[in-house]
């Protein structure tokens, strides 16, 4: 509401002034008038260079950049009034337009449409922006061409004007017209990317403008131009609106940092009239250039054939781009696959590593590293299973426990007993075949299955084996320790054909021998050996 206020306000202080000023034409004339005439427009421009520059101190970025030329566009014009008053009040030596102010009303205008144009880079798009402003373009250099053959140059030659000081004078017009045209197509077509409020303030000030020295072109080459006219409020209340319009902008807050925007403009609709208005205005400006052999119009045809090419030549650049984009997207794509391939695979290969070690974990003893009491069980099932297909499967159970190893624990610690177990399963290796299956049941009780056609006679010359390299000793953290132990076997299918009983058979030869006096075996609790 309070923006709402403020604009109101200022709109209203812009209207005032502009009775002010048409009231001191009415009311008073000569030197007065006059004096008068250029202190109000004086006080225009002191305006509305506060107002820029305020608003241009408390911008920043694009926007910043933006007003700034609008103030250096506003000093020219303020340079431009001088050399018209000192032309005009000093020297009395006017004639029609001063050079000097007209060649800095011009490059006025050429800041302003600088501005605007510096605005594209708030657009990501500006591919867009490009097909836009050649759109507009062709139309309006078409438009103007025509204005100018059959208007305003006839009528320069009626007024006896030189052909150079004609052009000169009518760019000025002209380009208020294209920035006109332009402002006016964005809102149009409801592409704009400046706000809105704003954008219809300047829009309204370059309109002032352009009435205002159309009016005064065609005045001077009617020979019916005065000074002092209605035509100083129009310039004046104009160049007011700037200085509102750029304060407005900087209420706004309006984001125009680089690349924050977009500007839909949909370059491939209507291709058909599109192709019409370009064809028309070439052939339009052929017929006028050739009938008149005026310059300005076989420049504009030249100019119009460039960007008619030249939008051909960017539509394909812009496929390229977008050709080169999808292929950057596709490559990228294939990378991320590939990445995530090979993250996949090295993920698999951790899991099967992880599978493989929880597997081993659970079929193994984890201070031996041999097979555990699962792994026992499941192989004595294999093992059954396969009997019942085939009656040649043949093999003994041998169990093996270390006699006092639970005083060995108490008296040198646990440490001490882990190491022996360690060395202990190292000789039960090293003596027994290397296809034996060898497991840790509990404690310091050891199973042995010995698989195949291996006869009682086998068995038992292992089993005489082993008790004789456990003469040997054992070396544990340095010192050198002997034990003995008890063993007990059984023999699939002779002793029984069930696993448990088996294994149950084994496990009693094995303490028969430890209540005998322990350091022997037993073979189905028919002693053997004696140590």
């Amino acid at each position: 509401m309070k923006k709402l206020n403020y604009l109101k306000t200022t709109l209203l202080g812009l209207t005032a002034f502009s009775l002010l000023f048409l009231g001191w034409l009415v009311y008073f004339d000569g030197n007065v008038q006059a004096y008068g005439v250029s202190m109000l427009a004086a006080a225009a421009i002191v305006f509305t260079l506060m107002l820029q520059i305020l608003s241009y101190r408390k911008s920043e970025g694009l926007q910043r950049k933006f007003l700034g030329l609008l103030v250096t566009g506003t000093f020219l014009y303020a340079a431009a009034e001088l050399v018209w008053f000192y032309e005009e009040k000093v020297k009395e030596s006017f004639v029609s337009v001063p050079l000097g102010s007209n060649l800095l009303y011009i490059l006025n205008i050429l800041m302003i449409i600088t501005a605007f144009s510096l605005l594209t880079f708030a657009v990501k798009n500006r591919y867009q922006v490009i097909y836009f402003s050649i759109d507009i373009l062709i139309i309006f250099f078409t438009i103007t061409t025509i204005l100018w053959v059959y208007w305003f140059h006839p009528l320069y030659i009626q007024a006896g004007v030189a052909y150079g000081l004609g052009v000169t004078s009518f760019i000025y017009p002209a380009l208020e017209l294209l920035l006109l045209f332009a402002l006016s197509a964005t809102m149009f077509v409801k592409k704009y990317f400046f706000p809105l409020a704003p954008m219809l303030l300047f829009a309204a000030s370059i309109g002032l403008f352009f009435i205002g020295d159309s009016f005064h072109v065609m005045a001077l080459y009617y020979g019916s131009f005065e000074p002092n006219s209605l035509l100083e409020v129009l310039w004046s209340s104009g160049l007011i609106l700037q200085g509102i319009a750029s304060i407005e902008l900087l209420r706004k807050k309006a984001p125009l940092n680089t690349g924050s925007n977009s500007f839909n403009y949909d370059d491939g609709a209507y291709p058909a009239l599109r192709s019409l208005v370009n064809i028309g205005s070439i052939i339009i400006l052929f017929l006028i250039a050739s009938s008149s052999m005026d310059i300005v119009a076989g420049s504009v045809l030249l100019l119009i054939i460039i960007l008619v090419y030249s939008r051909q030549l960017l539509a394909g650049s812009q496929l390229r781009d977008i050709t080169k984009s999808y292929q950057d997207l596709a490559r990228d794509l294939e990378n991320q696959v590939n990445k995530r391939t090979e993250e996949l695979r090295k993920k698999n290969t951790e899991l099967e590593k992880s599978t493989s070690r929880l597997k081993h974990m659970a079929l193994h003893d984890q201070l031996t590293d041999i097979w555990n009491r699962r792994a026992l069980e499941g192989r004595l099932k294999t093992l059954f299973e396969e009997s019942l297909g085939d009656e040649e499967v043949k093999f003994a159970v041998i169990f093996i426990d270390i006699d006092k190893f639970k005083a060995i624990n108490d008296s040198l610690g646990h440490s001490y007993g882990d190491e022996l177990l360690i060395q202990f399963t190292k000789k039960i290796k090293m003596e027994f075949p290397s296809d034996a299956f060898i497991a840790r049941r509990s404690g310091d009780e050891f199973v042995v299955l010995l698989e195949g056609r291996h006869s009682k006679e086998d068995v038992e010359r292992i089993i005489q084996n082993f008790f004789a390299a456990n003469e040997e000793g054992y070396r544990v953290f340095g010192e050198e320790v002997k034990i003995t132990f008890s063993l007990g076997a059984s023999f699939f299918p002779d002793d029984s054909r069930n696993t448990n009983e088996l294994l149950q058979a084994a496990d009693m030869a094995m303490y028969a021998v430890k209540q005998q006096g322990r350091n022997d075996y037993q073979i189905n609790q028919r002693k053997q050996f004696s140590g």
